[in-house]
Formats: C-alpha cells, sequence, structure tokens
C-alpha cells in the first residue's frame, strides 16, 4: 500500500492548503482558518482561494435563522474530482471539517454541492465500521484519495478491534469498495522520516495533513511540531525529506501559522482573483464595498450581480465555473449591457466596486446578492460572494 517514489519533478509544483487558526499573508491580511488558499513552489508567496466570504456564498442559513452559516476549520483536503467535470473548480475537491456542522459529522468527507449547501462524499460511519472501534472519539485530521484509496489520519488516539491503538501521527490506509483497513506508517515511522529531512527538529505531534507529489507519488505530510515548521511539508522519499517550495518561509506568513490541511494540484495553478466583503450583511441604503484583490495591475475587472446562486462550469480561469443564476432576467440584462461598469485595478492589482443596497420588500425577512468578477486581461473568475439585505 505504500506510494512508490518515482523521479523529482522539475516543473513548479501547486497546492492548496488551509490554516489551524486565522492568518494574515504577505497580499491578504486577512485569511481565516476555513479558507482555502494556493502556493506555488518558486513563485511568490501564498495567497487566497476560497476566503471566508465564499463559503457564506456556498451554505447561505442552515435553518429559518436570517444568520448566514459559518463552516467551522478545515482539517482534511484532497481533490476528488466530480464524475465529468470539465475544469477544477472548488466542487472538486473532497475535505473534512474541525467539528460538527449541519447534519454532518467531523469525521465525514466532503464536497462543495454545485447547487448550493455540501453534499456527503464518505461518511464517518464508514471509517468506524471499518475499524471496529472500541474506544475514542473518531475525527478526520488529513486525508488523500487516490485510485479508490483513502489515506488518512485522526485527531486523537483510537483503539481498534482491527489495528490495535492508533496514534494521532499514524497514517493509515482504507478501501470504500471492499471496506478494508491498514496501516501506512506509524507515528514512530513518521518521526523518523522527520528527523531525517530535518535532524534535530524534535517530536512533532499530530499529524495534520496528507497528499501525494503528483510526479514522485511519494507521502507527502506535515506534523503540528515545531512552531517554526509546522507549516513545512515533507515527504517520504529518500527516507524522509523536506518538499522544495513548500517551507513553512515560502507561504509569506505574517504571523506564526500552523496548516491543517494541504492538498497538491496536478498543474501549475496561479493565484486566483479574491473578492471580499467585510460583512455579508447590509441594510437597505448602506453602501457596501466590494474589493479585489490579485487581479491584473492596472488592468481592467467588471462585476455581476444576481439574485440567486447557480453553477456553470466556464472556460474563464481562476475558480472555473460561474455561481450565479444565467437565466436570471438580472444577470442577462447585466451581461448584455457589459457587466457591471469596468473597474481599473491599481498597481498591486487591487480595485474595489460600491454597491448600494436597495429597499427590502415589506414580505421579506431578507434577500440574498450574489456577486462575482472577471479579470478582462487575464481571464480569471473571481470566487462569489453573498451580501444579504435584511
Amino acid at each position: 500500500m505504500l506510494l512508490s517514489t518515482l523521479i523529482l519533478s522539475a516543473a513548479p509544483q501547486s497546492a492548496l492548503a488551509s490554516t489551524t487558526s486565522d492568518t494574515q499573508l504577505a497580499s491578504d491580511p486577512v485569511c481565516h482558518d476555513e479558507a482555502w488558499l494556493v502556493q506555488t513552489a518558486g513563485q511568490g508567496p501564498a495567497a487566497l482561494y476560497w476566503p471566508r466570504a465564499a463559503w457564506f456564498s456556498q451554505l447561505g442559513s442552515s435553518g429559518s435563522s436570517s444568520t448566514l452559516d459559518l463552516l467551522p476549520g478545515v482539517d482534511a483536503l484532497c481533490q476528488a474530482p466530480r464524475s465529468g467535470a470539465q475544469s477544477l473548480t472548488p466542487c472538486d475537491f473532497a475535505f473534512s471539517t474541525d467539528a460538527n456542522y449541519a447534519n454532518f459529522l467531523d469525521g465525514d468527507v466532503l464536497r462543495i454541492d454545485p447547487r448550493g449547501g455540501l453534499s456527503l462524499l464518505l461518511a464517518e460511519s464508514e471509517f468506524t465500521a471499518a475499524l471496529q472501534l472500541s474506544s475514542g472519539n473518531f475525527d478526520l485530521d488529513a486525508l488523500h484519495y487516490a485510485e479508490d484509496v483513502c489515506f488518512f489520519s485522526v485527531k486523537d488516539g483510537l483503539q481498534s478491534a482491527v489495528l490495535g491503538s492508533i496514534d494521532d501521527g499514524d497514517v493509515l490506509w482504507y478501501r470504500p469498495d471492499d471496506g478494508s483497513i491498514g496501516r501506512v506508517y506509524t507515528e514512530s515511522q513518521i518521526q523518523a522520516l522527520v528527523d531525517h529531512a530535518n535532524p534535530g527538529v524534535g517530536a512533532v505531534g499530530d499529524l495534520r495533513s496528507l497528499s501525494a507529489h503528483p510526479s514522485t507519488q511519494e507521502l507527502c505530510f506535515t506534523v503540528q511540531g515545531p512552531t517554526s515548521d509546522d507549516a513545512t511539508l515533507y515527504g517520504d522519499g529518500q527516507g524522509g525529506r523536506l518538499i522544495p517550495g513548500f517551507a513553512e518561509l515560502d507561504y509569506g506568513f505574517q504571523v506564526s501559522t500552523e496548516l491543517d490541511a494541504f492538498c497538491f494540484l496536478e498543474d501549475p495553478f496561479p493565484s486566483s482573483l479574491v473578492l471580499d466583503v467585510d460583512l455579508p450583511y447590509a441594510s437597505p441604503g448602506q453602501s457596501i464595498q466590494l474589493k479585489l484583490r490579485h487581479a491584473t495591475p492596472l488592468g481592467k475587472v467588471k462585476g455581476v450581480m444576481t439574485r440567486k446562486r447557480g453553477f456553470a462550469e466556464s472556460h474563464y480561469g481562476g475558480v472555473a465555473a460561474i455561481f450565479l443564476d444565467q437565466t436570471s432576467a438580472l444577470f442577462q440584462r447585466q451581461f448584455q449591457n457589459g457587466w457591471m461598469h469596468a473597474t481599473q485595478t491599481d498597481a498591486g492589482g487591487n480595485a474595489s466596486f460600491r454597491w448600494t443596497a436597495p429597499d427590502l420588500p415589506p414580505q421579506f425577512s431578507h434577500v440574498d446578492h450574489y456577486f462575482q468578477a472577471l479579470d478582462l486581461d487575464s481571464g480569471t473568475l473571481s470566487n462569489p460572494v453573498l451580501v444579504r439585505l435584511r
């Protein structure tokens, strides 16, 4: 079951990651722990890809409340393309959450549903049934899914009738098709790999994330400690090595930061156009500022708004899909008129839109407005954001 080490890749590698707590990036002053960020080896510091505002637009409200849902932090992440997918979108990743959310458990493997909300890919009960747990609470803490095999680690120690004692630094494998399960590495073997790669690093503790290098297929991982290296990526090749371009310093974190999830991407992936808003709520007549980052410097960007979300794969880059209802008259009217007015970015690739919230119809407690932007020069789509008028 071990992933074999082949050859070292000369091509730049890209990855998505998530952090254990809120952090700051060189070009993104606010990066929440549920956000996904993109890092490409040798191409500068990391940048946001899917921020908190995008989660608001995806989740909406799970209950009758007018308050938008906030996703618990992401603690496992891997590429898991939809059947028939034409491009890599945020809907083509599987993940787990730090805590239970809505009807989902912290050991479930989830995916962003193109229709809105989340969908279940693998249930926590599948893992616990395969393990035949006798004690402990199952919480998925790291995940790599390839060729119908899940490589994973857990947040806390467990007792299994099949594998015996399981530590939070162990790496396990599970086949959903037949329910078989086993162990790839013990925590002490992971420690040995880290010691070989980074002598004198000390005890590493919990294993926090897993992925497979796209070129070498070696198993890569991050660990909990020490603080100076808890965002540094290790590989099991050559008896344990540091993966170039993915040391903690390469991300450009402005504060001490630990990774909670990591996922290699198959192809190089540039930083994505990011749309953000300070608050997802607005009152009638209030002026809302929508802020763009990572656009083409001194270029042009346009935006569009609808009152319903949608999903359609696109030839545009970035999130590679339009997350707005293109059938709505409002969308079509804006599109035919050239979207929202063109705005020029500054020398840093930043821009902002101003939107004045309309009156709230008396029969509604709230009305949602979805926004997305396009970089006209790079052909890159931003993530969607939601502003709830209430």
